[in-house]
């Protein structure tokens, strides 16, 4: 554990030109920012947002890698940062994970309305993960949407999402 913190604090002074282990670095960061967020340390928060903005800055958007780091954000509670790095990505080329992940910066920053017509909109579009209807779902609750509107939306995400069924029942009651 603590060698992990000083790998991370040792990567991020790092102003060496890393092009040739760019790769290989930012995947080490990402894993252990994730491994931080694990620990459940509250003070490792600030030490989880400079190892996963170092990560990003060394990967390519869009890239599994980046998507883990913006996953860390997202789990440190950094949504404004998440939104700065989403807005340098083109809508259209907006992959469905990332849209997913702004799905739920939406969800925990914007008023319930707009996060259910993003959602509703994402799925119209065809970029759905099963986060964006259990994202979906919960807003429409918290919406007070009718029972017959909620079932709607389980069945639609059941349909897709046949592993989730037990999520979306806990989330109906």
């Amino acid at each position: 554990y603590h060698n992990l913190i000083e790998f991370c604090e040792m990567i991020i002074g790092f102003d060496e030109d890393l092009e040739s282990i760019k790769k290989p670095i930012a995947a080490a960061l990402a894993l252990s920012g994730k491994k931080l967020l694990n620990d459940g340390n509250p003070n490792n928060t600030e030490l989880i947002l400079q190892v996963s903005k170092k990560a990003i800055e060394l990967t390519k958007q869009q890239s599994r890698i980046f998507i883990a780091c913006l996953d860390n954000l997202l789990e440190a509670g950094a949504y404004a940062e998440i939104k700065k790095y989403i807005d340098l990505v083109p809508t259209d080329e907006m992959s469905e994970e990332l849209a997913a992940i702004e799905l739920a910066v939406y969800e925990k920053t914007e008023d319930t309305a707009h996060v259910y017509v993003k959602a509703q909109n994402l799925i119209k579009s065809n970029q759905v993960t099963p986060n964006v209807y259990l994202i979906l779902l919960r807003s429409a609750k918290a919406m007070g949407k009718s029972k017959d509107q909620l079932e709607d939306i389980v069945y639609d995400g059941v349909k897709q999402f046949p592993e989730l069924r037990a999520q979306f029942d806990q989330l109906l009651s």
